[in-house]
């Protein structure tokens, strides 16, 4: 349900004592935006802004309080008149467009919190500084470059990497080879260096949380160590990376994204860590020289055409129990066109199981 006070309208959530703000309509310019509203008695904390909650309106400066954890897209689209933002430390996230064509928008502050940034949140505002061909905003974020060179340092007390941030389709014409990244980073957003062809080093420190999907596609890395901190490979994140011949996944690794590593054709070996519960549909597709398979104690599922195309694989291990069978689900084409592939090895005590879900390859106890 709805509620209207002073002008804004309040939306209750799931029938709580907290609100999203869909709508202001206050004459107000500078707001220090209530962490309550009070309504027919009863006192609500405001806990998200709605989208487009504040677009259009003739504010010049918002202070937003810790109760909000969520700031819709288009928050403040078009707030010609927006020239300060001060966010709280409670946000985690900001979306698409969230401060689109706020032209006067110039200080804005990036709170610790944040692990996502849109590329088009900022879109034609005056927040950006250029820094070493780097455009940032706070000292914080990295939006993009004005030109590419043959190294890329990022500065230390950078948090994050927006989406699409040196984004460019699969050009020829570029310089980029190695990136040096700060032990500050928290995230880096999708796209973030897809297409750079000559992209052949970049060190990724323990400090990383997040790695946006498509992040590194069709580069030119050789080996990558994925921090501890990464739970989960974004689908399509090292897609087309021809020269990746060395990767290794952090022991806390949950989840493997639908073609994370498709056409890695240089991918020799993978061990996948004992807390990954899931491979998704074509996560090593065509990785040609891929020759052994190591699958951890906790993998249940595993997508069809996981392993598709890997013509050179010979070897297979399972660590735990058999992968759980669901309705119409079909197991065998996850290795498919591996004429190499004779036997899997399992645990002693599942060898049983594992040849009725495997018909295709004999089945032997691991040694």
């Amino acid at each position: 349900s709805k509620f209207t006070v002073d002008g804004s309208t309040y939306g209750i959530l799931s029938k709580s004592k907290k609100v999203v703000l869909i709508d202001y309509n206050d004459n107000k310019t500078s707001v220090n935006l209530d962490k309550k509203i009070s309504y027919a008695g009863k006192k609500y904390t405001i806990v998200e802004i709605g989208a487009e909650a504040f677009a259009y309106s003739a504010i010049e400066n918002i202070t937003i309080p810790n109760t909000i954890t969520s700031i819709g897209e288009s928050a403040f689209y078009s707030c010609e008149k927006l020239e300060s933002v001060k966010l709280p430390n409670s946000i985690s996230r900001i979306e698409a467009s969230t401060f689109k064509f706020c032209d006067n928008l110039k200080e804005i502050n990036i709170p610790d919190s944040i692990r996502y940034v849109s590329s088009g949140a900022f879109f034609h505002t005056n927040v950006f500084e250029l820094v070493d061909n780097l455009y940032m905003i706070d000292g914080k974020i990295v939006m993009g470059a004005s030109e590419y060179e043959e190294s890329m340092v990022i500065p230390d007390g950078v948090i994050g990497i927006c989406d699409e941030a040196f984004y460019i389709f699969m050009s020829t014409d570029q310089n980029l080879l190695d990136v040096k990244l700060p032990e500050s980073i928290k995230f880096i957003g999708a796209y973030a260096f897809s297409g750079h062809a000559s992209l052949k080093n970049i060190n990724l420190p323990e400090s990383l949380e997040i790695l946006g999907s498509n992040c590194f596609e069709y580069t030119n890395i050789e080996k990558i160590k994925i921090p501890s901190k990464i739970t989960s490979i974004s689908s399509f994140l090292f897609n087309g990376c021809s020269n990746l011949s060395e990767v290794k996944l952090n022991k806390n690794l949950q989840s493997i994204g639908a073609r994370a590593f498709d056409d890695c054709i240089s991918l020799v070996s993978i061990t996948i860590p004992n807390k990954v519960t899931n491979i998704d549909a074509y996560a090593f597709n065509n990785c040609k020289s891929l020759q052994k398979i190591v699958l951890g104690k906790k993998v249940g599922i595993i997508e069809s055409s996981a392993f598709d195309n890997c013509e050179s694989l010979y070897s297979i291990s399972f660590l735990g129990k058999c992968p759980a069978l669901t309705n119409n689900y079909d197991y065998t084409p996850i290795f498919s066109d591996s004429a190499n592939l004779k036997k899997i090895s399992v645990p002693k005590k599942y060898v049983s199981a594992y040849k009725k879900l495997f018909t295709n390859y004999k089945i032997v106890a691991n040694k």
